[in-house]
């Protein structure tokens, strides 16, 4: 992309310095304008976004985690024997477990790096993307300039072919000039004008 828009600003070495920067300030314009609205791109740059936060959920297997269990309720029974004959008990109890990976034989390991090359995949797959979007949009709008720039000059030809045209019809008219030189004139001016 940036070799591309170096060969569009070498293009114009004859123009003025201000028409080659606003030149390239256009076509940096045109990609932009073609990135941001690209819902491809979006989607590449949310699939990132997914692998890096597959990436960091697979290295919290490698950090302690805190379970937090509480429990309360009644237990009722049949048991008659009990001093004081009470048919329900509560039930009430709370704990608090620090579990910590000792090792596991390098699975976590291994999945946070199998994780980490397919967040890589994602990046070169936005950057792919991005540049292809960029890539596109530059060269549609060379295309726009490059047509435009024709058209100036096919104005610019019948403009001069209409001139020569008049030029040769009076000479014919003042006999200094034959006849077929005419229709050769108006026949490349027909020529001009359908361009």
């Amino acid at each position: 992309l940036a070799a591309l828009l170096a060969s569009a600003g070498s293009l114009g070495q004859t123009a003025p310095a201000a028409a080659v920067l606003s030149a390239d300030d256009a076509m940096r314009g045109a990609a932009q304008k073609a990135i941001s609205g690209n819902p491809e791109l979006t989607a590449r740059l949310n699939a990132l976004r997914a692998s890096a936060s597959a990436v960091d959920a697979a290295r919290g297997g490698l950090y302690p985690r805190v379970d937090v269990e509480v429990a309360a309720g009644w237990t009722e029974d049949r048991i008659t024997t009990r001093n004081p004959d009470v048919q329900s008990l509560p039930r009430n109890s709370a704990a608090l477990t620090l579990p910590q990976l000792l090792w596991d034989a390098n699975v976590i390991r291994s999945d946070v790096a199998r994780l980490d090359h397919d967040r890589l995949v994602r990046w070169f797959e936005l950057l792919d993307v991005a540049e292809t979007t960029a890539l596109e949009a530059v060269r549609a709008h060379h295309d726009v300039v490059r047509q435009r720039a024709l058209v100036a000059l096919a104005e610019e030809n019948y403009v001069h072919h209409r001139y020569a045209s008049t030029q040769i019809g009076s000479r014919v008219r003042a006999g200094i000039s034959r006849g077929v030189d005419l229709e050769q004139a108006n026949a490349r001016l027909a020529l001009a004008e359908s361009n």
